[in-house]
């Protein structure tokens, strides 16, 4: 989350809040719990807040009052107070489609749905990093012996049209970002 927003600082410096979101499943608070500890000391002037446990009618309407100077970070949103499920893209799109400002995003499976990207996490590089260390320990070497992956890896991507749509340069992006 911290990198994302760094970047989206310097790509929007008229930044003053972030609107982040996050459904009240299981992963949903653990994401915002890690984003809490990530952003707690992101900028002073920068206010940051998290949606609360809504249905996506209510989400919407609070994507529909976000002042100009805001974005929004889009977490986990799988399922609303309700119970109701959404695809993965579905909300994201949803959000994307009615929002004014910027949607930035942590994980690669909303990009195409409407975000603009970010410092994104890939199930693809999780799967890789993980079946590495399986490698290992077919290989004979013990567990314990391996090294803990204790950060997530993550990415510069970005989506071009949503980029275009809010006029980002491509220069401003991070070295290496995938596009």
């Amino acid at each position: 989350a911290k990198g994302t927003l760094w970047w989206a600082l310097t790509l929007h410096p008229e930044l003053r809040s972030v609107y982040v979101i996050n459904d009240y499943t299981a992963s949903g608070k653990a994401a915002a719990k890690t984003i809490q500890k990530d952003l707690e000391d992101f900028a002073p002037d920068v206010e940051v807040r998290y949606s609360g446990n809504l249905d996506l009618p209510d989400l919407l309407k609070e994507v529909d009052s976000l002042p100009k100077d805001s974005l929004i970070l889009y977490g986990v949103y799988h399922r609303d107070k309700n119970g109701r499920f959404y695809d993965i893209g579905e909300a994201a799109a949803a959000v994307a489609a009615r929002s004014k400002v910027p949607v930035y995003g942590l994980n690669d499976s909303n990009l195409g749905h409407g975000i603009v990207g970010g410092m994104l996490t890939s199930g693809y590089s999780q799967g890789q990093s993980m079946a590495q260390i399986a490698l290992h320990v077919l290989a004979g070497r013990y567990p314990k012996d391996i090294q803990v992956i204790r950060e997530g890896v993550s990415s510069p991507m970005f989506d071009y049209e949503v980029l275009r749509k809010f006029d980002i340069n491509l220069a401003d992006l991070p070295e290496g970002s995938e596009i």
